[in-house]
């Protein structure tokens, strides 16, 4: 395992005290991919790299001028040509000199090579497609990699996190860590949208996993990203499901399904709240220590309340 550095002892010295410097070590030798450079993305790469991994790379296809607009990692005046990918990680390394920090190119046809992903401990999917989700998820699995799928449109948000086998020790200090460990299994995103509805519980589940469900299906059938012009059919198919499946129509809710369809970039507020939880599930994974949520949280402005639920288990 890498050795902490004097300069890392002193920058991390805050951390080292909460978590110790075995765990410390481990993020030290970590490498994580955040693919897409979204608002949300920018609230979670800033925290993991504070938090100080070993490397972190961020990749997406479009420039500087093309980016979110509610990207804090590119300043107002950089070039509108360059790469908002390159220019996130020069914002990020300066953050935290510590980490290494670099810009890739996604490339063409939003493909997930195995190759690639198979090269870092953890896969970050943000603001994508429910399709590109499952694409990357199961590229991920073929090669035991780590993933995480996080989005963020308007007043909602939710992520999804598939670790495969994981195995993880409690919060505690380093002494106890090796003593008591514990493992959790996970489930793809495809074999989660397919929980049966009748299973769900109409008071207790959250409403935006349904809506997951009918556009994950919607975008299978039309081939493409949803838009609000979507949003008939959509509910339309949400009925039909329900239906199909005997379950209470109290699961859909129309309102948080044109909330979702017709946002556009994630509030500052929901990506801040989202992209905090989701660095520190990241954290947790890549140093095993302290269990990892299993596999769905949702946030919206709506309910105001985080909630989190094991689907497909």
């Amino acid at each position: 395992m890498v050795e902490l550095t004097e300069a890392e002892a002193a920058v991390y010295d805050r951390q080292l005290r909460v978590w110790g410097v075995e765990t410390q070590k481990r993020l030290n030798a970590a490498k994580v991919l955040i693919i897409g450079c979204s608002g949300l993305a920018a609230e979670t790469a800033k925290n993991i790299v504070l938090a100080g991994l070993g490397s972190l790379s961020i990749m997406d296809s479009r420039s500087c001028k093309d980016a979110c607009s509610n990207n804090f990692l590119i300043p107002h005046d950089a070039d509108p040509a360059h790469s908002s990918a390159t220019r996130c990680a020069a914002t990020l390394q300066e953050m935290n000199p510590l980490v290494h920090v670099v810009g890739l190119q996604q490339p063409e046809g939003n493909h997930f090579p195995e190759a690639t992903l198979g090269q870092f401990n953890v896969v970050i999917l943000v603001d994508a497609s429910l399709d590109q989700v499952q694409q990357a998820d199961e590229a991920c699995r073929r090669c035991n990699t780590a993933f995480y799928a996080a989005f963020a449109r308007g007043t909602c948000s939710f992520m999804f996190a598939d670790l495969c086998n994981h195995v993880w020790t409690p919060q505690g200090d380093d002494k106890t860590q090796s003593l008591t460990q514990h493992s959790s299994s996970y489930v793809s995103f495809h074999h989660a949208l397919q929980h049966p509805w009748k299973k769900l519980h109409a008071r207790k589940s959250h409403k935006l996993f349904p809506i997951l469900r009918v556009c994950f299906e919607l975008e299978q059938r039309h081939k493409r990203c949803l838009r609000a012009a979507d949003a008939a059919e959509a509910k339309q198919l949400a009925h039909e499901l329900i239906a199909r499946e005997g379950a209470s129509g109290e699961l859909f809710s129309e309102p948080l399904l044109d909330e979702f369809l017709c946002g556009n970039q994630g509030l500052a507020a929901v990506n801040a709240v989202l992209g905090g939880v989701l660095a520190n599930e990241i954290l947790k994974a890549v140093s095993h220590r302290g269990e990892p949520l299993n596999n769905f949280m949702y946030f919206c402005l709506l309910d105001g309340a985080g909630v989190v639920e094991h689907i497909g288990g």
